[in-house]
């Protein structure tokens, strides 16, 4: 079996931020112009002749991706729904401190996938830290705030995650 991995072509939150879509929904982004070609230029690459199948993530951009390239070389597209960067939350709440059902949630996730981290990320600023170390997971709440700058949110958030898993290469990393 020969397995070609393929990220998603460049995609345009303007779309869903100009209509407002909150949490999950602003996942629903199409590719830009700009990504539209990037697929397209990834369906002429001769590395993916032979290739029978086209197993996509149900996101947009990656099955807008797939589409291009599916039309290109006339293969199928498969979805698998567990295929992901991160799980959303479908209960996309404007709170500012974790529920005692949200910490729950997380610790029997971290444990059925046996990880010793696990976050919660809020959309907003939280009004104070939120860390509880168990005997197998430690739980950590995080802000990736929506309401701003996304890139610096971002870069925050990366930051305070490296921060966490591996203090030592985050020092590296962050400041490079």
């Amino acid at each position: 079996m020969h397995l070609v991995l393929i990220r998603h072509g460049e995609q345009d939150y303007t779309f869903t931020e100009g209509r407002g879509f909150p949490g999950p929904a602003r996942e629903l982004a199409p590719l830009t112009e700009r990504g539209v070609a990037q697929a397209e230029a990834v369906a002429k690459d001769p590395r993916l002749q032979g290739c029978q199948l086209i197993v996509s993530s149900p996101y947009t951009r990656a099955l807008q991706t797939a589409a291009i390239i599916s039309r290109r070389l006339d293969l199928p597209i498969e979805v698998a729904f567990d295929i992901h960067e991160w799980l959303i939350d479908t209960k996309y709440k404007n709170q500012r401190f974790p529920q005692s059902a949200d910490v729950q949630q997380v610790i029997a996730y971290a444990e059925a996938r046996n990880c010793q981290y696990a976050f919660l990320v809020f959309p907003l600023e939280l009004e104070s830290p939120f860390r509880e170390e168990l005997t197998n997971q430690t739980v950590e709440a995080l802000a990736f705030p929506l309401d701003g700058d996304l890139d610096a949110a971002g870069e925050r958030f990366l930051e305070q995650l490296l921060t966490r898993l591996e203090p030592e290469a985050a020092a590296l990393e962050v400041g490079a």
